[in-house]
């Protein structure tokens, strides 16, 4: 597993959130204002969504096609 900022997570990823690991079905980004950044929305193939800033760290598991990045 590797850290990685919520707003670099793309779709096929698979993420470590509250003890389960789940694969992201889809990645949405909301400005929440001017000086307050964004919100970041996963959404799962399975399980609830989940929102944080676009800057917290996840944990993923790192694929050969993600590396380099």
């Amino acid at each position: 597993m590797a850290r990685m900022r919520a707003s670099q997570l793309r779709r096929g990823d698979l993420v470590s959130l509250r003890g389960d690991c789940r694969e992201v079905k889809g990645v949405r980004t909301k400005e929440r204002g001017l000086r307050s950044g964004s919100d970041v929305v996963l959404t799962f193939k399975t399980g609830s969504a989940a929102r944080m800033e676009e800057t917290d760290d996840v944990e993923v598991s790192v694929f050969p096609s993600r590396r380099g990045r």
